[in-house]
């Protein structure tokens, strides 16, 4: 493979070519979907009925249902 070579000059030729990158998005794509609604939802019923201190994460019968990429266990 060939050495890139700096420019010599300071200027980005990229930058010429394809612009500046735009801003990056402010939240995860996951975000106000239906993952975090329905642990959201259980959390809240497990708070009231068991302990306020408690942590609830998504099982995978979550991510199956919602359409969310798992992992083959």
């Amino acid at each position: 493979m060939a050495e890139r070579e700096k420019s010599k000059d300071g200027r980005s030729e990229t930058e010429e070519l394809i612009g500046k990158p735009g801003e990056a998005p402010d939240g995860a794509g996951t975000d106000g979907g239906a993952l975090p609604r329905r642990v959201g939802k259980r959390d809240e019923e497990d708070r009231v009925l068991d302990s306020p201190d408690t942590k609830t994460d998504a099982r995978k019968s979550d991510k199956i249902a919602t359409g969310t990429d798992t992992r083959n266990d």
